[in-house]
């Protein structure tokens, strides 16, 4: 009768050849915490929904050859424990994303308000292809009140008959292009 399985991982002589990693059904990943994402992308050709720490997507936008393949492969990118300190990050994760179509934020500080991030990220996005655009935080009583003339007043490409859902409900911004 078998209780227990233990699995023990030796260090690997230097003399063997590391493991090749190949990972081609994988579509999704959930990153908790800091790691190297260039292997994990290389060895995964058809990833294209990243969720990942902030600070871990921080780190990796600093490696060219990851940027590559975030560029690549992602579209759908869910970032949690944002810190709204570092506003120049959106700019770079809109540049380094260019097939990119779903963006969640989760705010590190939920009882921040997020009314200059979201008119920040839109207004990168300005000129691209559709976006689905989710925030959590608290709005102001201004941008809640008519959510979408709110949307339309900060920003002249926007006309009231553009094609765009918008909804705040739970302290979730949602934002369709």
């Amino acid at each position: 009768m078998i209780i227990g399985m233990f699995l023990f991982i030796a260090p690997i002589p230097s003399s063997m050849q590391s493991i090749v990693l190949k990972l081609p059904l994988l579509e999704q990943v959930n990153i908790i915490g800091m790691c190297e994402l260039f292997h994990l992308l290389n060895a995964s050709p058809n990833l294209e929904y990243l969720v990942i720490d902030f600070d871990c997507l921080k780190a990796s936008l600093d490696n060219e050859s990851t940027c590559h393949l975030l560029e690549t492969r992602i579209v759908r990118l869910h970032v949690s424990s944002w810190k709204d300190s570092e506003p120049n990050l959106i700019q770079r994760i809109i540049e380094v994303f260019t097939g990119l179509r779903l963006l969640w934020i989760v705010m590190n500080d939920t009882k921040s308000l997020i009314d200059s991030f979201i008119l920040t990220v839109i207004s990168l996005w300005k000129g691209r292809q559709r976006l689905a655009l989710g925030v959590n935080g608290l709005l102001s009583e201004e941008a809640s009140k008519n959510l979408r003339q709110w949307i339309i007043d900060h920003f002249f490409h926007l006309m009231v008959d553009d094609s765009f859902a918008v909804e705040y409900k739970n302290k979730w911004f949602n934002l369709w292009f």
